[in-house]
């Protein structure tokens, strides 16, 4: 049976945001670590690792700051609550995919296909969706510029 949003308890609604997060760190670290391709933000920032020699958990963090910034800078505005919902998204992510692509790379799991990565991150939406209260609070902040631009520059 499924519920809405507002059926559900802070506690399922808390567990599906988590449980999201980890599936898309796995999903998004296995297509690091089978050099797969990967979403646009996830991608250049292997590329800037790469480049700088620096870690892709440094990158990520340092990408989703900058974006936090610009938005902030085209809404004119500090948002508070969507900062702070900007950085509950963004550092676990940030950290998960980071782990994640490490131990993938470490073990005999490269073997697998991309049809398996696409499906985990294809998951972390779902429960994102579920969860929607939570979406809006905590959204990356790379998810959050298309519609800040959208919004201010029609």
């Amino acid at each position: 049976m499924q519920h809405t949003a507002d059926e559900q308890t802070s506690a399922q609604l808390l567990g599906m945001f988590c449980f999201s997060l980890i599936l898309n760190g796995f999903g998004n670290g296995m297509t690091v670590a089978m050099n797969l391709g990967s979403a646009l933000w996830t991608s250049s920032a292997v590329n800037l690792s790469h480049a700088f020699n620096v870690s892709l958990l440094t990158i990520l963090l340092i990408e989703g700051v900058a974006v936090v910034l610009f938005n902030a800078a085209v809404l004119g505005h500090l948002a508070w609550r969507r900062i702070a919902g900007n950085f509950i998204d963004m550092i676990p992510f940030s950290f998960l995919v980071s782990v994640f692509a490490d131990l993938i790379k470490m073990t005999p799991l490269v073997a697998l296909n991309s049809c398996t990565a696409m499906q985990q991150l294809r998951n972390r939406y779902r429960f994102y969706r579920r969860s929607s209260w939570i979406f809006y609070v905590s959204a990356s902040p790379v998810r959050s510029m298309p519609s800040i631009l959208a919004h201010y520059f029609p």
